[in-house]
């Protein structure tokens, strides 16, 4: 009897949350974006290009496990990615492999196709632009530093973002033509304190108070499941381990969670937002999760981008309504009770 009524109420506010969710749309303001740099993103499913790139003798280089080549082929560029061993959830190997889950197993090549990097537009007077997409999939701390892996200044993602991503992404024309940004690690009231109060890199992330700047378009309250903030990843962020939230009719379906530079509660935990654009001092993760997306700023002269350097861009987000949103939050709340629904979760 008890089974019979929690199934009855289960589909009660599942109806509702649908209904709420078509009738009360909240639309996001329209934003500028520009095409910047270029990165792998969407992987290569053509036979017969797999084939021409299979023969390329490319040169491979190591990193965290993961095994990459570079090659041109018909003037453009692609990378290969092998590994002989699934990432797991953590640095350490273990937890679930979401790599695994998203299709890519190990001794098999992949290859994915350079394309230009889509930038949101966030402030068009300062140049700060925000990546459309989550590039990539990588831990906070690699090294899970007890002392600072909270920290952004000593994190192993902030050398990765001014180091890899920032020789890949960047032609040496365009690496001249980024400024460098002064980046406020503010902390969550109840975070612990940071060492440092700021760094300054041409490549970085939003702050706490980034992600509630009105100005910039987004929500000013952190705990609101907010459009603006919702992100996908790249076929080549998924084959590093990128987690896809998976549940059906929610709205969410294939979005991911990002990386801020704002500490947790602890030594060993960083905020991120979530799936939906929630991002309160509760959304936080351990330093050493491989699988939380990474969305790079940058910051340039507007001014001197040529006219084709802006570009039409349609978000294929779902703009669930707020009303929406809390409903859900409601049902995972519940559901998360019966162990049969919690793989939708994890």
């Amino acid at each position: 009897m008890l089974m019979k009524k929690t199934k009855l109420f289960f589909c009660i506010v599942l109806t509702v949350a649908l209904i709420v969710q078509i009738t009360v749309p909240v639309f996001a303001s329209d934003s500028s974006h520009i095409q910047f740099g270029m990165f792998p993103q969407d992987a290569v499913q053509d036979e017969a290009l797999l084939t021409a790139l299979n023969g390329i003798a490319a040169e491979w280089r190591e990193s965290d496990g993961m095994r990459f080549a570079d090659a041109a082929y018909n003037g453009k560029m692609y990378r290969a990615v092998m590994f002989a061993k699934n990432r797991g959830k953590r640095t350490d190997g273990s937890g679930i492999s979401y790599q695994k889950r998203n299709g890519y197993v190990p001794n098999t090549v992949y290859w994915f196709a350079y394309a230009p990097i889509v930038w949101r537009v966030l402030d068009a007077g300062e140049g700060i632009c925000m990546s459309e997409l989550l590039l990539d999939a990588q831990p906070f701390d690699r090294n899970n530093d007890p002392q600072h892996g909270y920290d952004y200044a000593y994190s192993t993602l902030r050398t990765w973002l001014n180091a890899d991503f920032y020789e890949t992404a960047f032609t040496s024309e365009e690496q001249a033509a980024l400024r460098e940004h002064e980046s406020l690690l503010y902390s969550f009231p109840r975070s612990k304190p940071l060492v440092t109060a700021s760094v300054t890199d041409q490549v970085f992330l939003l702050s706490r108070r980034d992600v509630i700047n009105e100005d910039y378009g987004f929500n000013h309250w952190i705990s609101v499941a907010d459009h603006a903030r919702r992100a996908r990843g790249t076929d080549y962020a998924k084959c590093q381990g990128l987690k896809v939230y998976a549940l059906p009719f929610s709205g969410y379906k294939g979005n991911s969670l990002w990386w801020m530079c704002a500490p947790g509660y602890a030594a060993d935990m960083v905020n991120k937002v979530y799936f939906d654009g929630y991002c309160s001092a509760d959304s936080y993760r351990d330093v050493n999760y491989t699988h939380i997306g990474v969305r790079p700023c940058i910051c340039l002269d507007l001014s001197s981008l040529p006219d084709d350097a802006y570009t039409a861009y349609e978000n294929p987000i779902p703009n669930t309504s707020v009303i929406a949103a809390w409903i859900w939050k409601g049902i995972m709340a519940f559901v998360r009770l019966f162990g049969p629904i919690q793989a939708w979760f994890v």
